[in-house]
């Protein structure tokens, strides 16, 4: 995934292509998301301490707020968000 993710970016930057440095940023998540799963479930097994997945649950939670409001601040959602921001001031 390390590999696919760096190629992705090189070639994206290489097109100045912004769909293809997403879907790397994407990757990435998706990798982010895997590495927790798998050290939550894993410490979970070994362990039997029930807290680990409370943790890596958390942690998943985390990754997919910061991945959905940056996905807000970006293009249409951040003209999405002033909209909201002025009908709910007016």
């Amino acid at each position: 995934m390390w590999l696919l993710i760096h190629y992705k970016v090189k070639v994206g930057k290489a097109l100045n292509s912004q769909a293809i440095l997403s879907d790397a940023a994407c990757t990435r998540a998706c990798l982010q998301l895997s590495v927790v799963l798998l050290v939550a479930s894993v410490g979970h097994q070994f362990t039997g301490i029930g807290g680990f997945d409370s943790i890596g649950t958390l942690v998943i939670a985390g990754l997919c707020w910061r991945e959905g409001e940056g996905g807000l601040r970006e293009g249409e959602g951040r003209e999405l968000c002033v909209r909201l921001r002025r009908r709910m001031q007016d």
